[in-house]
């Protein structure tokens, strides 16, 4: 089963420091793990050439220093977008996950 999720984000110049902080602050919402139960590697996704434009022409913008910063914006306004109860759902999955990532990573 596929499933796409399609969301409008309309960026304002005003509203542009806004969204950095909202980055940032959902950012340390989102890494609550201890420091030795999360790790950071590269991986690799596909994603259509569309995708990549978007994501090249948010950076290109000013609206985000790369593609992988735009997607760390798009993904915050996404989650504002959430109620409390969903954020806590996916920060839950997410916790999982980065568990997951740590454990594999150590052996």
């Amino acid at each position: 089963m596929e499933v796409k999720v399609n969301t409008t984000i309309l960026i304002d110049e005003s509203k542009e420091q806004v969204l950095n902080n909202s980055v940032s602050d959902n950012s340390k919402k989102m890494n609550n793990l201890n420091l030795d139960e999360k790790v950071t590697f590269n991986t690799n996704i596909k994603i259509s050439n569309h995708t990549r434009n978007k994501l090249q022409a948010l950076a290109n913008l000013g609206y985000a220093g790369s593609q992988k910063d735009a997607i760390d914006l798009m993904f915050s306004a996404y989650l504002d977008t959430l109620l409390e109860s969903e954020k806590k759902e996916l920060e839950l999955q997410i916790d999982v996950l980065e568990r997951k990532d740590a454990k594999l990573r150590k052996k």
